[in-house]
């Protein structure tokens, strides 16, 4: 009885050796062609050449205030209203709004089709831009180098160190006034928005 009832046992097949065969019905779709390597995309190029643009402003800024910073204060804050803490206020104040000008206009634009009064949004964006710059030249040109840094020229009319003589707390001004500009914005978006999402006639 146990010579002639006993199956023989099958070998199990080696992890390596195992053949899987094709269902019959089934089509096997064919494998996938290998995808050659591009070039860098367009997101990165963008983030690059955003991250260069930025630098190069930022350089350009600290150049700028350098360059026409000194004329500026010396034209400008000793005949404005208040003399060089009332140049600085307005700077201040203005600043925000020049940036939300500059950004604002840019939101949810489609740039790869053309929309209605894109060339209206580019052009406050730019005076945006500009105004900007040209507020950030002037806070550049009243930031005093370190004592090791400084010059005959940093003491003359209207450079960074006679613009903290004339004007001693001149950065704590500047501070204030972009917190005051920074929440006249942040009140004047909150206010429109909840116009534009209230309902007509409440």
């Amino acid at each position: 009885m146990a010579g002639g009832s006993a199956r023989p046992k099958r070998r199990r097949a080696a992890k390596g050796s195992l053949v899987y065969e094709r269902a019959r019905g089934r089509t096997v779709a064919p494998a996938a062609p290998e995808r050659r390597r591009r070039g860098p995309s367009r997101a990165g190029v963008l983030r690059w050449s955003g991250g260069v643009l930025g630098v190069a402003a930022i350089s350009g800024l600290f150049a700028g205030g350098q360059v026409w910073g000194p004329g500026i204060w010396s034209g400008l804050a000793p005949r404005w209203p208040g003399d060089g803490y009332g140049f600085a206020v307005s700077a201040g104040v203005l600043l925000p709004w020049a940036s939300a000008a500059a950004v604002m206009p840019l939101r949810g634009v489609n740039w790869r089709t053309p929309e209605r009064g894109w060339f209206t949004r580019g052009a406050i964006s730019f005076s945006g831009t500009a105004v900007g710059a040209a507020i950030l030249v002037v806070f550049m040109g009243a930031f005093r180098p370190k004592p090791r840094h400084r010059g005959p020229d940093c003491y003359r009319e209207g450079a960074p160190c006679w613009v903290h003589e004339q004007n001693p707390y001149i950065w704590a001004v500047i501070l204030g006034a972009l917190l005051i500009g920074a929440a006249s914005l942040y009140r004047y978006a909150t206010k429109h928005t909840a116009n534009s999402t209230s309902p007509e006639g409440t």
